[in-house]
């Protein structure tokens, strides 16, 4: 048996921590079956890509880049 979890540092540690488990529980519920994350990395000034209503993302804001993280066909 596997867990996985999210522990975070810094000043929004909590809230990063927070999304990242929600986003591993939609995965175990929604995706489990399906195809990986797309992960991306983008500079920080670059406009992120727009993503399909029925995508689960989350977005991990850094000083120098904005890391996105994305499953295709996501039910909220």
């Amino acid at each position: 048996m596997w867990q996985c979890g999210a522990h975070g540092f810094g000043p929004d540690a909590a809230t990063l921590s927070s999304d990242v488990v929600g986003l591993i529980t939609a995965w175990d519920q929604h995706h489990r079956a399906g195809p990986g994350p797309a992960i991306t990395v983008h500079p920080a000034s670059a406009a992120l890509p727009s993503t399909d209503v029925d995508q689960l993302r989350l977005v991990v804001y850094r000083r120098h880049t904005r890391i996105v993280l994305t499953w295709p066909g996501a039910s909220r």
